[in-house]
């Protein structure tokens, strides 16, 4: 099963890595992911076989943690309910690495017409780095209910004929632009319906791909983490096989309150705020004298 995937990660030298790297993604979403409809944990990591021209692969269908660790390159993936975890990274050898970690959550939406359509608003948090020396490649994706291809694809190389890609900076395509640290939140509206068995799957990638003189990393192992699913105020939702709140659910009248990570970043801000107004007036009373 998995042939397809180690031809398009660590074959097909002349396709761009981006490009690789989309096709790796959506192969590993059509042939690697469990059955949807139901509650499930995957994690699979590519790389190279210490005696043969191809690569291996490993899955793990639970919240353990897979690594591999071998000359010039480290691999891990990890998922729980709610957390996607991967991380990948070359350098100094002429190979490619990749990992994935996929989560998928059933769920009853309750209220209404079973089939009448409705929508979600899904938000997830994402923090990552990729970085690169020399024309190394380095890919992140993220796949809300297996969409591909995907909007949300980071990727930066220092091949020159080459170019960059940020989902969340779209108009910064030089090389090198779209290298570092970047988080944020994605919030998008999700179509779902009235009735049984609803799914919300969210998968994380990371590829990163080297040459003799050249490294690359992909360090998303903080990210996707599941901030909320927002329904409209009388909808009730009711999960298939998970215990207590893992999609986090909420009526949208229930949105106001923040919760105690953003009430302390919130609390940060207005301490910010008032050190630099009391700087301020500091300056201008000495100014004064």
């Amino acid at each position: 099963m998995y042939s397809k995937i180690r031809s398009a990660a660590f074959g097909a030298a002349t396709f761009h890595s981006s490009v690789r790297f989309m096709l790796t993604c959506g192969l590993l979403t059509v042939l690697g992911a469990p059955v949807a409809q139901a509650d499930f944990l995957w994690s699979t990591i590519s790389y190279p076989a210490s005696n043969t021209q191809g690569g291996l692969t490993r899955s793990v269908f639970d919240s353990s943690l897979i690594s591999e660790i071998g000359v010039g390159y480290t691999v891990q993936a990890q998922s729980f309910y709610g957390v996607n975890k991967v991380f990948a990274s070359t350098g100094g050898v002429v190979q490619s690495v990749q990992a994935t970690a996929n989560q998928g959550v059933s769920f009853d939406l309750l209220g209404g017409v079973t089939g009448t359509p409705i929508q979600l608003l899904v938000s997830i948090g994402y923090e990552f780095s990729i970085t690169t020396t020399g024309i190394g490649g380095a890919n992140f994706g993220l796949f809300i209910n297996s969409q591909t291809p995907t909007p949300y694809v980071a990727l930066t190389t220092g091949n020159q004929f080459s170019g960059d890609i940020c989902f969340d900076r779209p108009l910064e395509r030089n090389v090198g632009t779209c290298a570092g640290a970047r988080s944020g939140i994605i919030t998008v509206g999700m179509p779902y319906s009235f009735g049984p068995n609803q799914n919300l799957s969210v998968q994380v990638q990371a590829f990163a791909i080297s040459h003799a003189n050249s490294s690359a990393t992909v360090d998303a192992f903080n990210t996707a983490r599941i901030l909320s699913v927002i329904v409209p105020d009388g909808v009730q939702w009711r999960y298939t096989a998970s215990q207590g709140n893992p999609l986090n659910f909420r009526n949208a009248s229930d949105t106001a309150v923040p919760e105690p990570a953003t009430a302390g970043l919130l609390g940060l801000g207005i301490f910010g705020v008032w050190i630099t107004a009391a700087h301020k007036k500091n300056s201008q009373y000495k100014q004064s004298l």
